[in-house]
This record gives C-alpha cells, sequence and structure tokens, in this order.
C-alpha cells in the first residue's frame, strides 16, 4: 500500500517538475533562477 501510493506521489511530483520545467521554457527564465529555484 505504501509503495503504490509512494508511487502515485512520486509520478505527482514528477508531473508537477515537467510542468514547472515547460512553463519555465515557454517564459524564457534564465536556467539559473530556475534552478535556485529548485
Amino acid at each position: 500500500m505504501s509503495m503504490a501510493s509512494s508511487n502515485a506521489d512520486i509520478r505527482r511530483l514528477t508531473l508537477a517538475v515537467l510542468v514547472l520545467i515547460r512553463s519555465a521554457a515557454w517564459w524564457k527564465l534564465p536556467v539559473s533562477t530556475t534552478a535556485m529555484k529548485v
């Protein structure tokens, strides 16, 4: 059970990170700023 929930959390986190990266790329933000935020 815990492993399934962990996998779900990892998937959500991965999707969130991908969205943030795409948003940053879309806005053409500096990579350094994105790296510092992460």
